[in-house]
């Protein structure tokens, strides 16, 4: 079994103990541990074959959840481009760079709105040198904070206009969750 932890760049770097590790590079699993015990073969496959009974699979199936309209076009991507192309977005923007230009920085939005010229997502002692300094401004001007509340500003008549979906939505994901739930509950060994 593979993990790939996520991690959210809709702003650029700016969680500094990220970019203090991988610079501008995405976080990438690390190996268990000596110290966590390797599954057997036969446990693996006991864990495929659990996976793949009917009764499992209709507990943990979540897949089938949508939201009666089209979240992704109404929530994402855009949403992000429209919050950085306000007044109050573009100046967030400039203070941003101010500050990078401080430092001898300056931005490269050819690549990415808030992408670093000179960078890459090698975890280099110049990346990580760089992005620290990008977190440091980005924290300077609050840059996540603003900009995700003008983000939520947007999405604000998205919500209004389909909340009877969106609590339709959750109360989908409530009911499956408990289902799960009461699964391991009756079946954990």
């Amino acid at each position: 079994m593979h993990f790939e932890p996520v991690s959210d760049r809709r702003y650029g770097v700016w969680f500094e103990p990220e970019a203090e590790r991988y610079g501008y590079g995405l976080p990438v699993a690390e190996p268990p541990s000596e110290a966590t015990p390797a599954l057997s073969d036969a446990q693996l496959a006991e864990i495929e074959e659990c996976a793949t009974e009917d009764e499992v699979v209709r507990a943990f199936n979540f897949e089938g959840i949508r939201p009666g309209f089209d979240y992704a076009e109404a929530m994402t991507g855009r949403l992000s481009d429209d919050a950085f192309a306000t007044s109050e977005g573009r100046q967030v923007f400039a203070e941003w760079e101010e500050c990078l230009a401080e430092h001898g920085l300056q931005r490269n939005p050819s690549v990415s709105p808030t992408n670093i010229r000179g960078t890459s997502l090698e975890p280099s002692e110049q990346n990580i040198r760089v992005a620290l300094l990008d977190v440091s401004c980005k924290a300077e001007v609050d840059f996540v904070a603003r900009l995700a509340a003008i983000e939520a500003e947007l999405q604000a008549p998205v919500i209004a206009e389909h909340l009877r979906e969106l609590e339709e939505w959750r109360q989908e994901y409530d009911t499956a969750l408990d289902a799960a739930r009461t699964y391991l509950r009756e079946n954990a060994e």
